[in-house]
């Protein structure tokens, strides 16, 4: 226009013809359509900028998935210390709620297994918080037995978000497994907290219970109890420590969980396979459930034949 204002027009034109099929005039209609431009500008704009944050979001936790893998084991490591061992681990999302860690401290190696609360970036960082909360009670304050360190992982957490029994907030916690190995002794020391850890000796499987509360759960702020199994191990030993995301996976031809006996069979049917081919087992008996399913949650299932 002549002060400068942006109009925008959108003309129609419709024919008029003759008895012949000839076009005689043409009618013109004009309509301003300036604001549906704008609108229509606009929502380009709002969505290059929702692209933009989105692709600085996923950076983000691209950038935390590279912490959390710094953070986690090599499978390298874990063979390290357990020579026949598997590790299976499924991520949902990027960033993961499950971990594993393992420390040596002369004749004595731990590993531990956790399932912290939720899964994807506040997972991420629960497990990010774990992993420092175990290297600082074994590393640091050199506790050992597997008892005393998820009770202490328990009082740290409840410090760390300066929690009480009245506090009506989410509770952020964590399921755990750990162990101690004696290569010397051949000793196993093992407590589990929320989870149970399966173990496997002369065609026997034995069921190590844990607790059915959570690390950092305020209802048990101040009695937080579990208990500590110590074994003999024998050659060929088998021990298992999971996640729950395994067996809670719907699939199937009736969309039903795994369940958690239908995977204590499975290992049991598989236990004296070499650990390679236990881990190739595991993981298609897994895939196979959950077909096209979506997977609901982190999965994390390591093996150790002694």
């Amino acid at each position: 226009t002549i002060d400068g204002t942006e109009l925008w027009i959108q003309t129609t034109l419709s024919p008029i013809v003759d008895i012949d099929g000839n076009i005689k005039n043409l009618i013109a209609i004009d309509s301003d359509i300036t604001e549906i431009k704008k609108a229509e500008e606009e929502i380009s704009k709002q969505r290059n900028l929702l692209e933009l944050k989105n692709n600085l979001i996923t950076d983000s936790i691209k950038y935390a998935k590279k912490i959390q893998e710094a953070l986690l084991p090599s499978t390298g490591t874990i063979k390290k210390h357990f020579k026949d061992s598997f590790v299976l681990f499924h991520p949902k999302d990027l960033v993961s709620g499950d971990f594993y860690w393992v420390a040596q401290k002369d004749s004595m190696t731990f590993l531990a297994e956790v399932d912290c609360t939720g899964h994807g970036v506040p997972g991420g960082f629960m497990s990010m918080i774990g992993n420092s909360l175990l290297s600082e009670i074994v590393n640091i304050k050199n506790v050992y037995e597997p008892e005393e360190i998820l009770c202490l992982m328990h009082q740290r957490l409840i410090e760390s978000f300066n929690r009480n029994e009245d506090d009506n907030s989410q509770e952020d916690g964590m399921d755990a497994s750990i162990f101690c190995f004696n290569k010397s002794e051949n000793s196993l020391k093992i407590a589990c907290a929320n989870q149970d850890a399966y173990f496997i000796s002369d065609g026997k499987m034995q069921t190590i219970k844990g607790g059915h509360f959570s690390i950092g759960e305020t209802t048990f702020k101040q009695n937080f109890r579990v208990s500590q199994t110590q074994i003999n191990v024998n050659q060929g030993d088998v021990l298992y420590l999971m996640s729950d995301g395994y067996q809670d996976q719907f699939g199937g031809p009736n969309n039903k969980k795994f369940m958690i006996k239908k995977l204590r069979e499975l290992l049991y049917l598989i236990h004296k396979q070499e650990m390679k081919e236990q881990l190739t087992t595991l993981d298609e008996a897994f895939s196979e459930w959950k077909g096209d399913y979506k997977q609901i949650d982190d999965i994390l299932l390591i093996g150790i034949k002694f």
